[in-house]
């Protein structure tokens, strides 16, 4: 099998699940469902995966090794506060690209059957890919100080996939209709430091 076959192969897979999964447990979801509405035989089906469960855990980590990657891709030396401008800009476009390719699989992650499940591997594959990286704080003047691992490193670790994280929830809860343009006030809205609330009542 070619690997444009092998590609097409997996692609209609996931469609047919990201479907059939929108309205019930993936547990409930069948082979024979998924290859009807694939147009494919059986014997595809498990050249590609050993049952629907396999199938969906594909789907996930082929997508959170994207986000990360994306999320992580900083220049050696840099953090991802203090980079250049065009680099962030170029970030934010490929992370919006990405979620809009791949919304289909979103809806399927985050409805209420998953959510829990996508959750928890999102959260250990971040937990993963931020053990490469070094944890800092970041002052008004741009002078960085390193978070030892303890209490305060975890937290922060929390924090930081939490706002990845919830970004997605919230493109979900907004069934997907904002542009790249529109997020990018949010992107330089985290980027540029702590969100925080002032009294300004009389």
């Amino acid at each position: 099998m070619s690997r444009k076959t092998e590609s097409n192969g997996k692609q209609r897979i996931s469609d047919a699940i990201c479907k059939l999964g929108k309205s019930k447990p993936i547990e409930k979801v069948t082979v024979q469902e998924i290859i009807t509405m694939a147009d494919i035989n059986r014997s595809t089906f498990y050249y590609h995966f050993e049952d629907v469960r396999d199938a969906l855990e594909w789907m996930i980590s082929d997508f959170l090794d994207e986000y990360l990657r994306l999320l992580f891709d900083i220049p050696k030396g840099k953090n991802d506060v203090l980079v250049e401008d065009c680099f962030l800009l170029e970030q934010e476009k490929n992370v919006c690209s990405l979620i809009q390719r791949k919304k289909n699989c979103l809806e399927l992650f985050f409805n209420p059957y998953n959510q829990g499940d996508f959750r928890e591997r999102f959260w250990n594959a971040f937990q993963k890919r931020a053990r490469i990286y070094d944890l800092i704080t970041i002052g008004p003047k741009g002078d960085t100080h390193f978070v030892k691992h303890g209490i305060a490193y975890d937290y922060c670790l929390r924090i930081n996939f939490a706002i990845w994280f919830e970004l997605l929830s919230y493109w979900h809860d907004r069934n997907f209709h904002e542009t790249a343009e529109d997020f990018v006030e949010i992107f330089d809205i985290m980027y540029n430091g702590i969100i925080g609330f002032e009294n300004r009542r009389p």
